[in-house]
């Protein structure tokens, strides 16, 4: 595993157990983004969402690590996926509200890179991981139908925008973002490098 890999597993790792205490707090508001107390400890994950912990969830699980550290996060997982079984109704209208911001946030990228002469391509590999948060809430909750055709639509325009490509990730999370489900994680803009 390189050092960015440790450095993503470390970081998501911490923002797991740091949204753990603070999940009934969060669910029990009408937040859709709740701060985190320890903010400052994330590069770019200030803002606890549920659907950023499915990213994270799915980011952990798909790497093999030691076995201390494999433990580690069986068990955060483990306490996220209990409270995710106990609150699942509070659990589903949360996300399902997340849907709609994480994605006018999406088509908000996609109209700006068509409107873009460098197509903001640089930007893409990090910002497609709205439209992987957006597969993991139609998984794990009920969506809006309208919202539903708008992703479709949206992924209409995105696939004539990009090319097929290598996995935009590091490799060593492929494994946990298959490319049937999470296709746009295999595109890259057209005329990027």
């Amino acid at each position: 595993m390189d050092t960015m890999t440790k450095e993503t597993y470390r970081q998501d790792l911490t923002f797991l157990q740091a949204a753990l205490p603070e999940l009934q707090s969060y669910m029990l508001s009408k937040e859709v983004f709740w701060p985190l107390m320890s903010s400052s400890a994330f590069k770019d994950m200030s803002m606890l969402t549920l659907g950023m912990l499915e990213l994270v969830v799915r980011r952990l699980q798909s790497l093999s690590l030691n076995v201390a550290a494999d433990m580690e996060v069986e068990k955060a997982v483990a306490e996220y996926l209990a409270f995710k079984e106990k609150w699942q109704s509070n659990v589903a209208a949360k996300l399902a509200t997340e849907y709609g911001v994480r994605q006018r946030l999406w088509q908000a990228y996609l109209s700006d890179t068509v409107n873009s002469e460098d197509r903001i391509a640089t930007e893409y590999a990090y910002k497609v991981r709205w439209r992987a948060i957006l597969t993991l809430i139609e998984a794990a909750a009920e969506v809006n139908p309208a919202e539903l055709d708008l992703t479709r639509q949206l992924d209409k325009a995105l696939n004539s925008m990009t090319l097929p490509a290598e996995f935009v990730w590091d490799k060593a999370f492929e494994t946990g973002f298959p490319e049937q489900t999470f296709w746009y994680l295999y595109r890259k803009m057209r005329g990027a490098n």
